[in-house]
């Protein structure tokens, strides 16, 4: 970031002596907000030497997201230089979005200092989503440039789905606020797998443009796998609001199940990407056995307040018991 605040300086200079103070000022404030960028790493090298580790970390996401900014403003400067006023404008949108994640992290800071430290957590989770969807919006500005209209799409569809996320997020925030626990962790859950169905389905288009179409609906299944999550914790929100608790505890257990099979067909598609087979088929068998307790929560949702419906709720329960305990020990292995 020092050499880039450098560089944008060196152009700042440029232009004023080709008599474009206008355009040197914009060089100057990327500039400015590359120094940002450095002073924040700085500080967060500064917190972690004191064993501060949490706000390291958010004083370090805080610092990339920064510094993501400042490219971003020079690249609104470059294209609005080429005559490309348009894409100077999408660039400025992206860089503003990155500030909006550097806001959130300033935020998830100020709560952790104040002994808020779940706040501080769900802040950080908001400025990461923020920043993860600018980051996907600048990829699908830059398909858009070279005559990828599909792909920038399907980034824009990535990126949507993280804004899905940081609503969630939100949401999660304010029922929190408002002494909504209940409400505040089903949000929380279901904010989640949002977010990995988000990262599932981008790193489906890297590897889809790397040549790799098997592996890229490996991927795309895991997220599809996450959606199913999302709305059966939708549900349990909705069940729990009409005063159905029960329903909305099996609910939230499909849920968890559904979610957990997500996760290990993810990384039974990482596995596959690295070439570890057996790995891989391993983890697909974990996703089976989570799926099997998902369905029986799911089903015991359909039977009421009966025994039926506890007998299917424990078998559930040991079920995914069993899953967790091969997950763990694929994880060791």
């Amino acid at each position: 970031a020092t050499k880039l605040s450098a560089e944008a300086q060196l152009k700042a200079i440029e232009a004023e002596e080709s008599g474009k103070p206008e355009l040197a000022g914009r060089y100057r404030g990327a500039a400015a907000k590359f120094e940002e960028a450095v002073a924040l790493h700085m500080q967060a090298l500064q917190a972690e030497a004191q064993g501060k580790t949490n706000q390291g970390i958010v004083l370090n996401n805080a610092g990339y997201a920064t510094k993501l900014s400042a490219e971003a403003q020079l690249k609104a400067i470059e294209a609005e230089e080429s005559g490309k006023p348009e894409l100077a404008g999408r660039y400025r949108g992206t860089a503003a979005k990155f500030e909006e994640a550097v806001a959130l992290y300033m935020q998830a800071l100020q709560a952790e200092a104040q002994g808020k430290t779940n706040q501080g957590i769900a802040l950080n989770n908001v400025g990461y989503a923020t920043r993860s969807s600018a980051e996907v919006q600048l990829k699908a500005i830059e398909a858009e440039e070279i005559g990828k209209p599909e792909l920038a799409g399907r980034y824009r569809g990535v990126a949507a789905k993280f804004e899905e996320a940081l609503a969630l997020r939100m949401q999660e925030l304010q029922a929190k606020a408002q002494g909504k626990t209940k409400q505040g962790i089903v949000l929380n859950n279901a904010g989640y797998p949002t977010r990995s169905s988000a990262e599932a389905q981008l790193k489906a288009i890297e590897v889809e443009e790397s040549g790799k179409p098997e592996l890229a609906g490996r991927y795309r299944g895991a997220a599809a796998k996450f959606e199913e999550a999302v709305a059966l914790y939708m549900q349990a929100l909705q069940a729990e609001a009409q005063g159905k608790t029960q329903q909305g505890i099996l609910l939230g257990n499909a849920g968890y199940a559904t979610r957990s099979s997500a996760g290990a067909q993810l990384k039974a598609a990482e596995a596959y990407k690295n070439g570890k087979l057996a790995i891989a088929r391993s983890y697909e068998g974990v996703a089976k056995i989570y799926q099997e307790a998902a369905k029986l929560s799911n089903t015991a949702t359909l039977l009421g307040n009966t025994i039926d419906s506890q007998n299917l709720s424990n078998r559930a329960s040991a079920i995914m018991r069993i899953a967790d305990d091969q997950l763990a020990e694929l994880e060791r292995s």
